[in-house]
């Protein structure tokens, strides 16, 4: 099964790789990050970005993905998903010449590619469960910015929720999970959709099983799942 982690910068997706794989070993992470081939590259990022760093960033993303299609367990950080989300914010602001029509090939790239997929896990930005900024080299952590980033992926989710298909395809889409609050009920929520064996629960099989907690826990969680679904998606701006 192929899962990939996608969200605004800081907010503990890389965290979230490291507990999952702890908790399902038999995953694996490519071992070049996509900032690691823009560090050596000496690729723009964030809100110095432009179109020839975005072109580079996406090809770096799908090559990942195509090299890694047919392994049965990779957890992904990152992907075309993140590259759209960051070149629409540059047109947007008609920084660094990515113009319309790179977002409309993106949006294309991204709809035949997404299918590779069995599983996106979002993580928002949510006031309710802040986490800790921790700057580097590579990573913008100015919160506006942030902010703008969440938006955006939250309006393209949006679609996804209300079946349109401006940016996913209808047919053969992966399921598209938010998880969010503590490391340890982030992986909860991963637990409610990957089974013990690193599999997506099959439809004969319940979700309650091998999960290690009360049936009434887990209803609980579940329904803070769906209050939180509604809640953000309540507040779309694009």
């Amino acid at each position: 099964m192929r899962i990939l982690i996608t969200g605004s910068q800081n907010t503990g997706k890389s965290t979230f790789i490291n507990d999952f794989i702890k908790q399902w070993p038999m995953y694996k992470c490519p071992k070049r990050s996509y900032r690691q081939e823009a560090k050596r590259g000496g690729i723009k990022l964030n809100r110095d970005g432009d179109i020839e760093g975005q072109k580079k960033i996406q090809k770096i993303l799908l090559d990942q993905l195509d090299k890694h299609k047919d392994d049965p367990y990779v957890i992904f950080d990152r992907g075309p998903l993140d590259n759209l989300v960051y070149s629409i914010w540059l047109n947007i602001k008609k920084i660094g010449e990515v113009d319309d029509l790179f977002i409309e090939q993106s949006i294309a790239k991204f709809k035949r590619t997404v299918s590779a997929y069995d599983i996106i896990f979002f993580i928002p930005i949510l006031k309710d469960y802040p986490v800790e900024i921790v700057p580097d080299d590579q990573r913008d952590i100015n919160p506006e910015f942030r902010q703008e980033i969440d938006n955006i992926f939250k309006g393209i989710i949006q679609t996804w929720h209300k079946g349109k298909d401006t940016f996913f395809p209808k047919d053969d889409c992966p399921a598209l999970i938010e998880v969010f609050g503590s490391r340890e009920q982030r992986i909860e929520i991963a637990k409610l959709y990957v089974n013990k064996n690193g599999d997506m629960f099959s439809e004969d099989e319940s979700l309650l099983d091998g999960l290690g907690v009360e049936d009434e826990d887990v209803q609980a969680l579940k329904e803070m799942v769906n209050t939180k679904q509604i809640k953000h998606n309540s507040n779309i701006i694009i």
